[in-house]
């Protein structure tokens, strides 16, 4: 019974990510619900067409909102075998109509192009083109980090493509019908890798969106004091104050004393940036690699938002033993440090 439920399951996955027009809906729904995980998922966007924020019953009740009576929920297995329902946010009802929580579309707009150094057009957001130049910027990005192939033009148009819909999906203008694409050519399975990376990138993507932007707000202000009175509290030193400091430092110069204790420090905090470049990195970073050193014979997980994130030189080992998509994430440092991560619920 089990074996033909997955293998019924399988067959309208395959039928979905074929097709334009589903792979589109599971684009979106993915997109929308990024606490759901793809094992879930699979068997959730199969039972219907127009979901749009699922939660359990009480994750409803929490924010106040009962579900309609006679709305079925919809049934999904986890991982152990166990059975769980989701309702969407259609068969729910409250004080207030539901909105969902969406990622601002000019601060996307703005994010991206901070991380491709191009300049930011307000005309992006009418809905005429703001698709194609988000599109664009995107496949600069995906282009310029690395995650394209330099031999799989088809596979590579797929990739951008799925990006590029999934963080247009996040925004608050979702205006889908009028966005075609085509639905994936491969094999089940390799429709499903394809559809895991464009998963990953789309983090990836939206977290780097999103430190860019930081940036963009993080413009020191210049205060014009000149014209104001200052005070200091500076000791005023006079001539004899500033030969009896020569003849000191002279008499030191001369004697065969240690170093002062300043000069070490000095030298020792060099060594330390020498040794570890990650000292200059963000302070989210820092306190990552602080950890892993510090439990040197594991793998240290952090939680950034709704992923737990494995970063540096074991983030590789951790993606090749969890199956997962190895990526890379900017910490303030010349170079993106690899990274790999997976939703905190699983």
């Amino acid at each position: 019974m089990a074996e033909e439920r997955l293998r019924d399951i399988n067959n309208r996955i395959a039928e979905i990510l074929s097709s334009g027009e589903g792979l589109k809906g599971f684009y979106r729904f993915v997109s929308q619900n990024p606490e759901i995980d793809l094992h879930a998922a699979c068997q959730i966007v199969v039972q219907r067409n127009d979901l749009t924020v699922c939660k359990t019953l009480s994750e409803w009740n929490d924010q106040n909102r009962r579900v309609i009576k006679g709305r079925k929920g919809l049934p999904y297995y986890d991982e152990s075998g166990r059975k769980h329902y989701l309702f969407d946010a259609q068969d729910t009802f409250g004080d207030r109509n539901f909105i969902r929580q969406t990622y601002p579309i000019k601060r996307l707009f703005v994010g991206i192009a901070e991380l491709n150094g191009t300049e930011f057009n307000e005309e992006v957001f009418n809905y005429g083109n703001g698709y194609t130049a988000l599109k664009a910027e995107v496949s600069r990005y995906l282009d310029d980090y690395g995650y394209l192939s330099d031999e799989d033009d088809e596979r590579n148009a797929f990739i951008v493509e799925g990006v590029s819909f999934s963080a247009y999906m996040r925004t608050g203008f979702p205006q889908s019908k009028s966005i075609e694409i085509k639905g994936l050519p491969y094999s089940l399975r390799e429709n499903a890798e394809l559809f895991t990376e464009v998963k990953s990138l789309t983090v990836a993507l939206m977290e780097d969106v999103e430190n860019a932007y930081l940036k963009t707000l993080k413009i020191a202000e210049v205060i014009d004091d000149t014209d104001e009175e200052t005070y200091s509290d500076e000791p005023i030193i006079t001539e004899e104050k500033i030969e009896e400091r020569e003849e000191k430092s002279e008499e030191k110069l001369n004697s065969s004393e240690e170093p002062a204790f300043e000069e070490n420090l000095t030298e020792e905090i060099a060594e330390q940036e020498e040794s570890k470049p990650w000292r200059k990195a963000n302070s989210m970073y820092q306190k990552y690699m602080e950890t892993q050193e510090r439990f040197s014979n594991s793998i240290v997980a952090m939680r950034v938002g709704d992923f737990y994130e494995v970063m540096g030189e074991n983030a590789p080992k951790a993606a090749a033993i969890l199956g997962l998509v190895l990526t890379g994430r900017d910490v303030g440092l010349p170079e993106r440090v690899p990274m790999c991560g997976y939703p905190y619920h699983v």
